[in-house]
């Protein structure tokens, strides 16, 4: 077997500043650019005058959507919109030009491009640009963007709907809740939030006129995507990309797009004859990156006087920004639907979703992508029935989880979840958490003012969809002692070249320091494959790898066989080597690559289905009574990934995902004001986790393989930040409500709290 890893390949080049991210990027005679944005939410673009500008020091291009229009740019594919809606719609998506010609829709919509010789010149050339608006009414809730009479932002999506989705059975749903004897209706703002990744967004572009190739180095999730969306707007072949990301600073969804401003900054390039680096500010990326969540959403759960799920309806209303982009309806529609009655038996099941386009940066796929969503409110309906019963919030649980022996399950609306135990989740849970005990806990908090209260969740979430297109890992192995390895996926921090790397050298027995990790190389083979989405990296990606492992060993058997003048039957594989059983007689890879030439290298195609991740989380928090300050004091966490490939990457992943989930519920919010000013565009002002409000958590596994991949994998990126969310919504409106405080919306900041505890002393007062 290969050598023991001891940690991430990835960590010695990072932690020792050798990584290459996009802006270390240096081209020779490489321009600066730096984009004009809009100030408005929403207003016409009456004129543009650029003549000051373009006189200024360095100048050496200013370029704005007529400017661009010879170059005939087409618009990005909605590979989504063909998501089918209510009586036979369709999802509108309006064309985004890469620059604002007629009309801004969003603060910091670009405008123009500013290239010149340094950054700061750009940056002066730009402030003297004069832009003549006439403003229009501003619209930034989707609720309100869906009442009659709202401002409309595009003469295409009547009444600001982009897409009207639902999906199960609204007629028997509603018969159920009109029948049933006991129901609850919950309603949960989701809060906007910024997904901001460590690197903010940043492009380098170089068109080489002679050769007509695009070189571009931009943070991406995979090589596939980014060359399609290329292609798209260029209407060429991919032939004519070269898109380079080494090491990406964290993604989260939004390294997924191929955004606008690319295109601008290939045009620019073209025109200059040099290459063109941008690189936007922090606020820059507050302003233009995809967003996340943004889903008001209410629900009823019915139940009988036992607390057995009778049926549940959704209504919710994503606010998806100013231009519908595939994955902000996509995420909530798709995976609302796959994962809407969670870890329960619950009969029948009916959701609507009206997609609302609102003056607000477009929303993207935001780590779950509507998995945290829609656990977030059917975790509050759940406990909201066991507090309409009296029940304790862990038995409603218990007595409605799927049993593990009716998996495979298939749901009310038609997916079959693969694998899974909840109840021994939940058990294994509560039993670290001291549930039993909690009461006692509570009290004695209560005798110091403190308010204390504990959340459960139970989920599960859908990972590793498949989707439209064949996925390929591929093996090489040379005769100078080397193997390398190619995918189609690019690593945003996950350590994909570590889990990848453990795959190989189990499978081929050889050193680490013999491979070669290449992931979306744009001068590897041309392979396909979707990308690292939707925690399917490992599960896609790793079974790949594994066949095209196994590949190498069956081609390398047959050529020892004749080497060694033996019968195949009779070769063995150990440690790089083959072997006649039962005799010294060997043979290893590398001499055998040496002495045939590219007939080792073998491509993986797996075949694989979704999996259905899941965990019981339990979070206890308390609350000073005199501050509105919260405390986690715990946070315990059983997963099921399935069969883990590398523990220590699932249970970082597990972490990171808990602490977005926490992040969001207790300080990050995107906010705009009643004229679409985004109040929150800087870490000055919008309120990112920080490690000194967590504990040590808790993690520990139970995990049931899923048999629809050979691994027996399930993706593990968005099950921390699925049970994060909800179980800390949970364990805060469960100390609140002694208090008489039910349904505060997030985020939950002191000053927040501390209000509402007062306001609900000066009701009981009164």
């Amino acid at each position: 077997m290969g050598a023991a890893h001891t940690g991430r390949r990835e960590d010695q080049a990072l932690l020792t500043g050798k990584g290459q991210f996009v802006t270390d990027a240096r081209l020779p005679n490489q321009a600066r650019a730096v984009f004009l944005r809009s100030d408005r939410a929403h207003a016409d673009i009456l004129s543009i005058d650029t003549t000051a500008a373009r006189t200024m020091p360095g100048v050496l291009a200013i370029l704005n959507e007529a400017e661009l229009r010879p170059f005939n740019l087409g618009q990005i594919g909605g590979a989504f919109a063909i998501l089918p809606g209510r009586n036979g719609s369709k999802m509108i998506t309006p064309p985004k030009p890469v620059l604002a010609e007629t009309r801004v829709r969003h603060v910091g919509e670009a405008i123009a491009i500013v290239i010149a010789e340094t950054t700061a010149q750009a940056q002066d050339a730009a402030e003297q640009i004069t832009v003549e608006y006439q403003d229009l009414p501003v619209v930034t809730s989707g609720t309100d963007a869906l009442t009659q009479g709202a401002p409309q932002l595009w003469s295409e999506i009547p009444g600001n709907l982009a897409l009207d989705f639902d999906f199960g059975n609204e007629e028997a749903t509603n018969a159920a809740i009109a029948a049933a004897p006991h129901k609850v209706t919950v309603a949960l703002d989701n809060t906007r939030v910024a997904v901001a990744p460590l690197e903010p967004m940043n492009c380098t572009a170089w068109w080489d006129g002679p050769s007509g190739l695009h070189e571009i180095h931009i943070p991406h999730q995979g090589i596939n995507g980014s060359l399609g969306g290329l292609k798209a707007y260029f209407n060429e072949p991919v032939e004519n990309f070269r898109v380079i990301a080494r090491d990406v600073g964290g993604s989260f969804g939004a390294r997924l797009p191929i955004y606008p401003e690319y295109a601008a900054i290939l045009i620019g390039s073209r025109i200059i004859g040099r290459p063109v680096k941008w690189t936007a500010t922090r606020n820059e990326t507050f302003l233009s990156e995809y967003q996340g969540r943004s889903l008001l959403s209410a629900g009823t759960l019915a139940f009988d006087a036992e607390g057995k799920f009778l049926a549940i309806r959704y209504d919710w209303v994503p606010n998806v920004g100013s231009y519908p982009t595939d994955y902000g309806a996509a995420g909530i529609c798709f995976n609302g639907m796959k994962g809407g009655i969670g870890p329960y038996t619950i009969p029948t099941i009916y959701g609507r979703v009206k997609v609302a386009v609102t003056n607000t940066v477009p929303t993207g796929a935001y780590r779950g992508a509507g998995r945290p969503e829609t656990t977030a409110i059917l975790e509050q309906l759940v406990d909201a029935a066991a507090a309409d019963l009296g029940l304790d919030p862990a038995e409603i649980r218990r007595r409605n989880f799927i049993p593990s022996a009716a998996f495979p399950y298939k749901t009310p609306q038609g997916i079959v979840y693969d694998s899974g135990d909840h109840e021994t989740l939940l058990a294994i849970a509560a039993d670290k958490a001291d549930l039993a005990n909690f009461p006692a806990r509570r009290a004695q908090a209560a005798t110091e003012g403190k308010l204390r209260g504990i959340g459960i969740t139970t989920f599960l979430e859908a990972s590793a969809g498949a989707v439209p297109i064949k996925e390929q890992v591929e093996l090489r192995v040379s005769g100078e002692g080397r193997v390398t390895l190619y995918a189609a996926a690019n690593a945003t921090g996950q350590g994909l070249a570590t889990t990848f790397a453990r795959i190989v050298t189990s499978e081929l027995g050889i050193p680490d320091d013999k491979l070669d990790i290449r992931l979306s190389d744009p001068d590897g083979p041309r392979l396909s494959g979707a990308g690292a989405i939707g925690s399917r990296a490992g599960i896609v990606y790793g079974s790949g790898t594994t066949l095209a492992a196994r590949e190498v060993r069956r081609k390398g058997i047959d050529l020892a066989a004749e080497a060694l003048e033996a019968s195949p039957g009779d070769i063995e594989f150990a440690n790089g080597t083959f072997s006649i059983t039962g005799t010294d007689r060997r043979i290893d890879l590398f001499t055998l690559a040496a002495q045939h030439p590219t007939v080792l290298d073998s491509i993986g195609e797996p075949s694989f289905g979704a999996s259905f991740p899941g965990g019981a989380h339990i979070a206890e928090v308390e609350i000073d009574r005199d501050t509105g300050t919260l405390t986690l004091l715990r946070y315990i966490a059983v997963d099921d990934c399935g069969h883990a490939i590398e523990p220590m990457l699932v249970h970082g992943q597990i972490v990171g995902g808990i602490v977005q989930g926490i992040g969001q519920a207790l300080g990050e919010h995107i906010i705009y004001d009643e004229n679409g000013q985004l109040l929150a565009a800087s870490f000055m002002d919008y309120t990112m986790p920080r490690a000194d409000q967590f504990p040590a958590f808790e993690l520990h596994d139970h995990n049931i393989p899923s048999p629809n991949n050979m691994l027996g994998a399930k993706g593990v990126g968005e099950a921390g930040t699925t049970g994060g969310l909800s179980t800390i919504i949970s364990a805060v409106h469960d100390a609140l409500r002694p208090a008489g405080i039910t349904g505060l919306d997030m985020p939950y900041s002191p000053s927040r709290i501390w209000e509402a505890l007062n306001g609900a002393a000066l009701r009981g007062a009164a």
